[in-house]
């Protein structure tokens, strides 16, 4: 464990000063992360558009009410969740329909799912494209930051 410890001691002052672009490294890593899985979360929505006479939910067991701050959390959090179904999709009822006016509603619903695709995807890239940078940057500073260092230990 001791190593760990000269480990630490050894790199602190070298990663101290760039604390804060190493915290933006995680932070644009995190958020690509969360884009390239995103799209997953349209699934559902997605298949809403393209099938509206078929079940897609799960029948779950009821819970029983669970009062305070969690349930408070977790009822805002479907009605966020209704609330981008409905953005993405557009009125439900409009789809289930056979006419010409719900295929258009499918169809636009359906564009639109693509676009956010496709936006997030682009997003995904540019933090992606950023972490790289930005990682790359601070491992060469902190890299001549200890070689500096060693050279004027050594003369």
């Amino acid at each position: 464990m001791k190593r760990v410890g000269d480990l630490r001691r050894l790199l602190k002052p070298h990663a101290l000063p760039h604390v804060g672009t190493l915290f933006l490294v995680v932070v644009c890593g995190l958020a690509s992360a969360f884009l390239q899985k995103g799209p997953f979360l349209l699934l559902i929505p997605t298949w809403k558009a393209l099938f509206p006479e078929t079940r897609t939910e799960v029948e779950e067991e009821p819970k029983a009410a669970q009062p305070g701050f969690l349930a408070d959390v977790e009822a805002w959090a479907g009605e966020l969740r209704d609330d981008a179904e409905r953005f993405v999709i557009g009125d439900p009822g409009r789809l289930a329909s056979t006419s010409p006016q719900a295929r258009g509603a499918r169809r636009s619903a359906l564009l639109r799912v693509g676009g956010i695709v496709g936006v997030m995807a682009l997003a995904a890239a540019l933090f992606q494209y950023l972490m790289g940078i930005l990682s790359g940057k601070v491992s060469l500073r902190i890299l001549v930051s200890m070689r500096m260092a060693l050279a004027e230990h050594l003369m």
